[in-house]
């Protein structure tokens, strides 16, 4: 039996209680420190299993993951080591009848027979030529269909892994289909306008209906008496008597995922931002949940509805309508890392979780004389950050076209600059000079008065897409880099000092700096790193990757380049020999930007994984991950929730963030990670381990 890539018993990831830290002692405790972070990206499926106890869900992450719906914990989770030894996108998820195994279909082509109780990959079945959209066990759990973008359904004998049949017909992509209860049948509906219901013994069509649109969804209802069918172009979904599959009921609205509810054959679907229960007698809608989610299913006692979107999953009471909770939907998704020019804060720019809103940027101290702060900024997800200088400030777009510096100490807003310019906003070192977009032209870029925003000379009025802008750390210079062209300018007084055409010689900018007193650029090109003279174009350095760079950063010394992989790494190249000298190990997705600490000993990481980790430069040892956490439609100072983890068990953060996503397991038994408080929590953890490096 192949052994499963990766699970956690209880959680995706476990901290040994060794000690790795040499700046503070072990806490000596005996019980692991469990984070739960949920998917990385958008759930694609869920499951209930039969007992109605455990939710299973897939994802976009290449994941599948194993819920206790009373506890709102992860119990398993399948997921790849590695990228090469992952999944690919889990798109569709079915638990067998007896609620021992789960089929897991990949856009890869492969479905994963998943041993829900021992946790390991029973069976890896190869359905050739086939991207997998439509996926069902049979109501005996011995048979397991899928269908995809191949046009053919594919039936399995579960025990042996093998294809035993193929059902041909379709000439579309098949988008889904569903056994009837006695396992006789399959429903099936595709990209060729058309619903299929086939007898499995025979692999014959027993019925074809066509419609003007596209068929997105099937299903049969619990009893076996209707078929349901949903043409969203359409905006309907036709009901249909399965004896001789007449037209039953036509139910007006557009649908993205519908199911039917056991106990009055109502149908349950999704439109728009709630969902709706149609009586299919009446042809009335009975009911709405507010919810926003796009995938639903019903509970086995058809009590509770479950929903998932791009954040989590949340679970209603159908009767009250009302929300009971959600799984693991409040932890943010850093996108960048920065360190302020004194060293002294951590700044995380962060994703929205929901579209209300949240705080989107968060700032860990390193000094420990200050306290973590958040502030909500940009909807658009787009914020450039810069500083002001050698002093604590930050320069941040609050919302389009309204600009806010802050004072990093205490958390105020000390001064704006409203309805003139947008972002991308650099500020050179000593404060003294802005370059930014003008709001006004919308294609103008120009240097502004930085005391009131005051438009001062124009650099250039271009409509083509803005990829990087920077400047120079002795602030004498502003580079741009547009779908166009690569350009460079002289500062304060805006004369262009070099152009080069195009993207042929310049692209993918990751950072503007100086090397050897040499105006430089780090670009990723083609599998290799690269540094290049903007002023004469030569090339000064060029490393080989074998994977592409998200980001990039030029340490303080100018020894040693940080680079953000998308193998889920961290480079570190060294200047001198021009080879990559470390790789970092310890993300489980994508690594999208890096930073040096002030003094270079430390690299900060942000990936898609969720995580913001913290390494020595020198070893490549982990030191601590950091989440940052979100509550639901709250703004600027009302989310203060945050989550700091050391290897060896110590923590810091709120309690109302660590009660959420971390707690203890000791041997089999789950407990709250503040029973253990008074041995884990360390105040201040940041700055400690970094010993205030700045």
């Amino acid at each position: 039996m192949k052994k499963l890539l990766f699970i956690s018993a209880l959680a995706l990831l476990f901290y040994s209680c060794s000690n790795q830290n040499e700046k503070l002692s072990d806490p000596n405790i005996d019980a692991k420190v469990v984070m739960q972070l949920g998917h990385f990206w958008g759930i694609s499926d869920l499951c209930y299993f039969p007992d109605g106890k455990k939710i299973v869900s897939s994802g976009w992450d290449a994941s599948v993951r194993v819920w206790d719906v009373e506890l709102s914990r992860e119990l398993m989770v399948f997921k790849g080591k590695t990228p090469e030894e992952g999944f690919g996108n889990i798109v569709k998820v079915d638990v067998s009848p007896d609620g021992n195994f789960i089929a897991a279909a990949s856009e890869r082509g492969k479905v994963y027979l998943l041993n829900a109780t021992e946790g390991t990959i029973q069976k890896t079945i190869d359905v050739a030529n086939n991207r997998i959209s439509a996926l069902s066990f049979s109501p005996d759990g011995k048979t397991l269909a899928c269908g995809g973008y191949n046009k053919t359904i594919s039936i399995i004998e579960v025990a042996t892994g093998q294809i035993k049949s193929k059902l041909e017909g379709h000439t579309g992509i098949i988008n889904d289909l569903d056994f009837d209860k006695e396992g006789k049948f399959i429903a099936s509906s595709g990209n060729d306008s058309s619903c299929v219901v086939w007898d499995i013994t025979t692999q014959k069509q027993v019925k074809k209906i066509k419609f003007k649109f596209n068929t997105n969804g099937v299903q049969f209802s619990c009893d076996g008496s209707m078929l349901a069918v949903n043409v969203n172009w359409d905006k309907k979904i036709y009901v249909y008597d399965t004896k001789v599959y007449t037209e039953k009921a036509v139910l007006e609205g557009y649908c993205t995922h519908f199911t039917f509810e056991q106990a009055h054959n109502d149908l349950i679907a999704i439109n728009g931002s709630k969902t709706v229960v149609w009586n299919v007698k009446d042809k009335k809608i009975v009911k709405e949940i507010q919810n926003g989610g796009s995938n639903i299913k019903i509970s086995p006692d058809g009590s509770t509805l479950a929903s998932s979107d791009m954040a989590g999953i949340e679970l209603f009471n159908i009767e009250t309508g009302k929300k009971i909770k959600n799984f693991a939907m409040n932890v943010r998704t850093p996108s960048k890392v920065h360190v302020s020019r004194t060293g002294k804060f951590l700044i995380t720019e962060n994703s929205h979780i929901s579209s209300v809103g949240g705080p989107d940027l968060l700032s860990y101290p390193i000094d420990t004389n200050n306290k973590f702060k958040s502030y909500h900024t940009s909807g658009s997800g787009s914020n450039i950050l810069t500083f002001e200088g050698d002093k604590d400030m930050m320069f941040a777009e609050k919302s389009w076209g309204d600009l806010n510096f802050y004072d990093l100490t205490t958390g105020a807003t000390v001064r704006g600059i409203k309805d003139k310019l947008t972002t991308p906003v650099c500020i050179t070192p000593d404060g003294k000079t802005l370059v930014a977009k003008d709001k006004q032209t919308s294609d103008s870029y120009a240097i502004f008065d930085i005391s009131n925003g005051d438009k001062k000379q124009e650099l250039v009025n271009t409509k083509a897409y803005h990829y990087f802008s920077g400047i120079s750390p002795d602030g004498k210079y502003y580079a741009m880099l547009t779908m166009d062209f690569f350009k460079v300018w002289e500062l304060p007084s805006g004369k262009e000092a070099k152009a080069y055409e195009g993207r042929n010689d310049f692209d993918n900018v990751l950072f503007f700096s100086m090397l050897e007193e040499k105006y430089v650029v780090g670009m990723y090109l083609s599998g290799y790193f690269v540094v290049k003279d903007v002023m004469t174009g030569a090339e000064i350095l060029r490393t080989e990757t074998k994977t592409s760079i998200r980001d990039a950063a030029l340490s303080p010394d100018k020894k040693s380049i940080a680079l953000a992989c998308d193998d889920w790494t961290v480079k570190i190249v060294d200047v001198a020999t021009k080879a990559i000298n470390k790789t970092i190990k310890g993300h489980e997705g994508s690594v999208t930007s890096v930073a040096f600490s002030k003094k270079g000993e430390y690299v900060f990481s942000a990936s898609q994984d969720k995580t913001i980790k913290v390494w020595e430069t020198a070893t490549g040892l982990e030191l601590l991950t950091i989440l940052g956490l979100e509550k639901m439609g709250e703004y600027e100072g009302e989310s203060k929730d945050f989550v700091i983890v050391a290897p060896n068990g110590r923590i810091d953060g709120t309690k109302e963030g660590i009660n959420y996503v971390l707690y203890m397991q000791k041997e089999k038994e789950i407990v709250p990670a503040t029973e253990y408080w008074d041995k884990i929590y360390t105040p201040n953890l940041l700055g400690r381990t970094l010993g205030q490096d700045f």
